[in-house]
């Protein structure tokens, strides 16, 4: 709509939001969204030119420590632009959502030290703290009436209440506690705020009243359900009261559910035996249930299970919105919810069922934060014979009705209402205004239907029509019309409920909201589920209200930068241009590089490809900028294989490793993009030829004075002499080019003790000391002392490749030293090659058990050249078995066992090792300790 008067209008009572059966009540002033015109860049005011949007900011704002604190310091410096006046006393913090991908910050107007109602500023940033994405609603004409605003209500929060009730004739509703807040209309107005549930539908309103007038302001319906409401019923007088005992724990239980819907697992369309009739059962629908897990439902004090976990609980019990009275299940056995659809409590499986599955699958999309995860109420029989179902944001809680086909019984439609729970959590108050109000309704198809789709691609349903949500429940469109994810038109010329342009017709946010599902549903196509769902639910992080469909779409090209460093831009861009939603021209240059499918290992260079798209413009440039001796040096330009194709090299000098890179993409009108995004704090990585790293503190015997904590081995030099940790040998691979020991350790040698790593290639018959890379004499390779969080210190063992190595740390002093110390607290191997995979000769060998002789236990070593089933056994010198150590499966290399005799007398034992049919012996001599 044009012109900035359509921020407030005078209309009639909800109407054109689906709530009927209100027109009797008097009129309201409604405050809608503000005017916004579209610009490459964001939204303005289409009067003011003030930023409402800003897309992709470039502002340069340094990190201040802190998300709010950097978010504060873009206010301050953006304040002309966007209109905020004294941004630091007007916008208050809301709330600060952090994740390992981005940060979002979102500030509430104040005015008078009071929230300004509905007015919010979001300043969204990326991981490294800049600030990407804001979206303004804030009111900058209020802050002219700020010095003569009165803060002080004339009517109290119970005077106010009482006069709500008697304009809204509504004498008995319920109501959450009044808050003030200021009515942003010109002049402003003091009002109290708080929900109502009306007595006569099922509803739940805002309402705003005048504190000095008892004028009703504003009146809105914030319950959100499936489809248009239908006419309504009045209120039963039953109400149920919860008796539940307290809960003692959680197990998990089992119960039968569709799986999403008996038509689509049964391949059928509705009607005959695959019809609703009454809620009946019949021997084809009950075929489709599916037995299934119930995770943590809850065992009460009662010794009774009931269908309440930590994301759903099952309740009878919602006041002022829920009018039919409902008992919940609970059953002696956990496994005992497998119900038909005729009784009551199949629904409320299906419910628990879906909603806790619809939770876990956002927790495995891994955003970053926790997103409503806390348990919402449901009734699955909160309205009786209406039909249809509602979420309620103030009560966080979901009522299903019983009309027609029992709405609970529909999968679709509890991932619908559910998905509106997500997103009042992920980014509360979008609800406010009928553009907010059809993409919560667009998210909600889409999470519903991607739901099916996944099943239906995965080949676990027969009917394919994924694209037909609300199936069974509509009974494929003959008890009422369902709806379709199929969209045909662009935005904002076929839409109703934005605010770009003049309506042709009345706003219907159903129909707007299937433009959001379908082309999310089309990006689906191209990205598949997994990404697409994981974009979409990162998106509502971004959004604050008023949002626009223009917003949310630039929400999911944000995430894709800070999610996925932009890989999927181009797609994005592609689809949502298509639909109106972005302008292609705005997004001058994408590039799209994946280095598991783009990159080729040759013999000295790694040959990349890389798309590079300019729009309105030219590509000049795409270079490489790789990792050399901790710099990061450009590569050649690459050459263009066709207009949007590049190929480039990255040099190689044939060592295996790890090589790290970033892109660098340069058009003609000077816009430079780097990928990832984050570089060089973030770079591609690839690995080539083979790495394999192996944990080699493993001891086959210790000295005395070696004491373990944890993995660590210390040693101090409170004795002289010298004392041993001798490891368990390793074998070193045949074509290794490069074989290195890092040693991690902390020490202080002083000026009479001193230690050092030795290897011998012979058995242990004779040591070499071992010099680090950085140098030092056999005496002391790493100095007097480390500092206290320790050192490293790294081996070249590549002349030993193809040999069995054992090492040992000795440690010895020449005088009493209290304060020297030596603490093992890893030692790593890596053996690299340019061949595919390494190649190790290891031997089957029973190696020398130590300490020999022995008094409490002796380890005994041995090692094997390939996966073997083991025997390890001791006996006496009669041939009796005394002690069976191990008898396993184990995989090549070093294994250790230890023998304790308990209970056996001194003298000699045999130790024999059998694997695969070979036999090895060893001897050894227990002398107990004398009593």
């Amino acid at each position: 709509m044009n012109g900035r008067l359509r921020a407030i209008v005078l209309i009639a009572l909800l109407v054109g939001t689906g709530v009927a059966g209100l027109q009797a009540q008097p009129w309201r002033e409604v405050l809608q969204a503000p005017a916004t015109k579209a610009v490459p860049e964001g939204r303005i005011d289409p009067i003011t030119g003030r930023w409402q949007a800003r897309y992709r900011v470039r502002t340069p704002v340094a990190w201040q420590g802190s998300a709010e604190a950097t978010a504060r310091a873009y206010l301050r410096r953006e304040a002309a632009h966007f209109g905020w006046r004294q941004p630091d006393r007007t916008l208050a913090v809301d709330r600060v959502r952090t994740t390992p991908y981005a940060m979002h910050v979102r500030f509430r107007q104040t005015l008078a030290g009071l929230p300004v109602y509905g007015r919010y500023v979001q300043v969204n940033l990326n991981r490294r703290g800049r600030p990407t994405l804001v979206l303004s609603g804030y009111e900058p004409r209020l802050e002219a009436y700020a010095a003569r605003f009165d803060p002080t209500p004339r009517l109290s929060a119970t005077e106010a209440l009482a006069e709500a009730r008697r304009r809204l004739a509504q004498p008995e509703a319920p109501t959450t506690t009044p808050e003030l807040v200021v009515w942003p209309s010109e002049p402003p107005r003091l009002a109290w705020h708080f929900v109502l549930w009306p007595q006569d539908r099922p509803d739940e309103w805002v309402v705003l009243i005048d504190t000095h007038t008892g004028a009703l302001l504003h009146v809105r319906s914030q319950a959100v359900q499936e489809r248009p409401a239908k006419a309504t019923r009045a209120k039963a007088t039953a109400a149920w009261t919860s008796t539940a005992p307290l809960p003692v724990g959680l197990v998990t239980g089992e119960g039968m559910v569709f799986d999403p819907d008996p038509l689509a697992t049964a391949g059928v369309p509705y009607g005959g035996a695959y019809a609703d009739n009454d809620d009946a059962d019949t021997p084809e629908l009950n075929a489709e249930r599916l037995v299934v897990t119930l995770p943590d439902i809850t065992q009460g004090g009662d010794g009774l299970y009931r269908l309440e976990g930590p994301y759903v609980r099952i309740t009878g019990d919602i006041p002022g919105i829920a009018d039919t009275p409902y008992d919940p299940p609970a059953e002696a056995t956990p496994d005992a919810f497998r119900y038909t659809r005729a009784d009551d409590h199949f629904e409320a499986v299906m419910a628990y069922y879906h909603i806790d599955r619809s939770q876990r699958y956002v927790q495995q999309l891994d955003l970053g934060t926790a997103v409503l995860a806390a348990p919402i109420r449901v009734n699955p029989h909160g309205f009786g014979q209406q039909d249809n179902s509602q979420f309620y944001p103030s009560q966080n809680a979901i009522v299903f009705g019983d009309g027609g086909v029992d709405d609970a019984e529909d999968a679709t439609v509890i991932w619908h209402e559910y998905m509106h729970a997500l997103l009042e959590d992920a980014a509360p108050g979008l609800l406010g205004d009928n553009e907010g109000r059809a993409l919560h309704e667009g998210w909600a198809d889409y999470w519903a239907a991607s739901y099916v789709r996944g099943l239906v691609e995965a080949g676990l349903v027969r009917r394919t029509d994924w694209d037909f949500v609300f199936r069974w429940d509509s009974g494929d469109g003959t008890i009422w019309e369902g709806r379709r994810i199929a969209f045909a038109g662009r935005y904002p010329e076929d839409t109703n409920c934005d605010r770009e342009d003049t309506p042709r017709q009345s706003c219907n946010i159903y129909k707007d909201g299937l433009l959001w599902a379908t082309v999310l549903m089309e990006i689906q196509n191209v990205l598949g589920k997994a990404v697409t769902d994981r974009l979409a639910m990162a998106a509502a992080l971004y959004l604050s209200p008023p949002a626009t469909f223009r917003d949310a779409a630039q929400a999911l090209l944000q995430a894709d930068m800070d999610y996925y460093d932009g890989a999927h831009l181009a797609v994005l861009v592609d689809r949502l241009g298509a639909r109106g939603l972005v302008d292609p021209d705005a997004i001058r240059l994408v590039v799209r590089h994946d280095p598991n499918q783009d990159v080729r290992i040759e013999t000295d260079h790694l040959m990349l490809q890389v798309v590079a798209v300019a729009r309105g413009d030219s590509v000049v440039r795409v270079q490489a900028f790789y990792e050399q001796a901790g710099q990061f040096v450009p590569t050649a330009l690459f050459q263009p294989v066709n207009d949007t194709l590049f190929e480039g090299q990255i040099p190689w000098d044939g060592i295996p490793g790890r090589i790290q890179y970033y892109l660098e993409a340069e058009t003609a009108g000077g816009w430079v993009l780097r990928q990832p995004l984050q570089a060089p704090v973030q770079t591609y990585e690839v690995d080539v030829g083979h790495v394999a790293t192996a944990d080699v503190l493993q001891v086959a015997r210790a000295g005395s004075g070696w004491r373990q904590g944890g993995a660590a081995w210390t040693v101090d030099g409170l004795r002289t002499g010298y004392t041993t940790l001798v490891l368990l040998p390793v074998s070193l691979a045949t074509n290794a080019d490069r074989l290195r020991l890092h040693l991690t350790h902390r020490f202080n040698f002083g000026a009479s003790c001193e230690g050092y790593l030795e290897s011998s290639a012979d058995g242990g018959r004779t040591w070499e000391v071992l010099l680090p890379e950085s140098g030092g004499t056999p005496k002391r390779p790493f100095g007097a002392a480390s500092p206290p969080e320790g050192m490293q210190h790294t081996f070249d063992l590549s002349e030993a490749a193809g040999s069995q190595q054992w090492l040992r740390f000795t440690f010895g002093c020449a005088a009493a030293d209290p304060s020297a110390f030596w603490t093992i607290e890893k030692l790593e191997l890596e053996q690299a090659t340019r061949d595919p995979e390494l190649r190790t000769r290891h031997a089957t060998q029973l190696l020398a058990p130590f300490p020999n002789p022995f008094r409490r236990q002796v380890s005994i070593p041995f090692t094997l050249d390939a996966v073997r089933h083991v025997r390890l056994v001791v006996y006496d010198l009669l041939g009796r078995e005394v002690a069976r150590l191990m008898e396993a499966t184990l995989s090549a290399g070093s294994h250790v066992a230890i023998f304790r005799p308990e209970g056996l007398a001194a003298g000699m034992y045999l130790i024999r090792l059998e694997a695969d049919g070979k036999v090895q012996t060893r001897s050894v001599l227990f002398l107990p300790e004398r009593p």
